[in-house]
């Protein structure tokens, strides 16, 4: 019996070490892997829009899921997978409000985001604000009315938003650094979602230190359903 409890243990301190590396953020920071070459077959490229030269981030898939791919940055060192904004230090340069959005969006853009190790997260936002968005907001393609018209990747309607009490993101500057505060939508694999208040501290060179200062569950709202739809395999 012996051997069989030893292996059970070893189960559940891998598990739990698992989960911490999921839940963490920047636990996947320090890349471990040598990527693969640049250009292989079916890669295309991310672009954030604050990258110095020189620096490309590539998506590049693996197995037959269309959401499949990881990201992979080349450049003037050696290249690696990117698992979290962390690991971009350097490889960025933020000189104004909009790069610094552009910058953190990057991490909840829907686009990319079965991508990240941790929790999957949307940028809480109104649909008119994600219609002159450039920089990762995502207009979803709704209903016009019913349970599934808002709320989509953390997207409302403009009067879902009033009704949300959410507010924008605001930017401050100081002490060299970008201060971005927002609510985000989180799911974190469950049933449930959540709403965060996440700050996020950046330096001009990409130095990157989030803080969670609050979490929620979502307000019910007539005609929003927060959701992230379908999660991969």
């Amino acid at each position: 019996m012996k051997p069989i409890r030893g292996v059970a243990v070893a189960l559940i301190c891998l598990s739990l070490v698992l989960a911490w590396f999921r839940s963490e953020p920047g636990a996947w920071a320090k890349p471990s892997r040598e990527a693969p070459p640049a250009n292989p077959r079916g890669a295309k490229r991310a672009v954030i829009g604050v990258e110095r030269p020189g620096t490309s981030i590539i998506q590049i898939p693996f197995g037959g899921a269309p959401i499949g791919y990881s990201f992979a940055v080349y450049g003037s060192k050696p290249p690696f997978w990117l698992d979290s904004l962390e690991q971009l230090k350097g490889r960025v340069q933020i000189n104004s409000m909009e790069d610094v959005l552009k910058f953190v969006r990057f991490r909840t853009n829907h686009e990319y985001r079965f991508v990240w190790h941790g929790d999957i997260a949307g940028e809480v936002c109104p649909i008119s604000a994600a219609l002159i968005s450039t920089d990762g907001l995502h207009v979803p393609s709704y209903p016009t009315s019913g349970p599934w018209a808002s709320g989509l990747f953390g997207v409302l309607s403009d009067d879902a938003f009033r009704t949300s009490n959410c507010e924008a993101p605001t930017v401050t500057f100081s002490h060299s650094r970008w201060i971005v505060t927002r609510t985000v939508l989180v799911d974190r694999g469950t049933a449930d979602v959540f709403l965060q208040v996440w700050r996020e501290t950046v330096t001009r060179d990409g130095g990157y230190v989030r803080e969670t200062l609050s979490e929620s569950p979502p307000p019910k709202i007539e005609n929003t359903t927060w959701w992230f739809g379908a999660r991969p395999l």
